[in-house]
């Protein structure tokens, strides 16, 4: 999948009202893979969408991790202040962070 960047002259309640759409959207999509998933009178294609929704979330959790990596460095490496910033505690942010590190993600480049 393709990185999303915003356009730099992006006005804030245009990136709020979007990222707003993208989420509404994504739920629907979650709800819906659920639904065939467990409803699908063809099991082998409900498992398939299970499937590729794993993989999603799987994605989605690096994502995170490259995020943190990223907040980390920005914080002047500050588990405080990157929790302060995602609503973890501090013990958590250094345990994600320490995990990302671990696994060897490093943060996405800044667009």
């Amino acid at each position: 999948m393709g990185e999303f960047t915003y356009p730099v002259a992006m006005a804030d309640d245009v990136d709020v009202q979007r990222e707003q759409e993208v989420l509404d959207a994504l739920r629907v999509a979650y709800e819906t893979a659920i639904q065939i998933a467990l409803t699908h009178p063809d099991l082998d294609r409900g498992w398939r969408v299970i499937e590729g929704v794993r993989g999603i979330i799987e994605s989605a959790t690096t994502i995170r991790y490259k995020v943190l990596v990223r907040l980390f460095e920005v914080e002047d490496h500050s588990t405080t202040r990157v929790g302060d910033r995602t609503g973890l505690s501090k013990q958590r942010a250094d345990q994600l962070i320490k995990a990302a590190k671990k696994a060897g993600i490093e943060p996405s480049e800044k667009k």
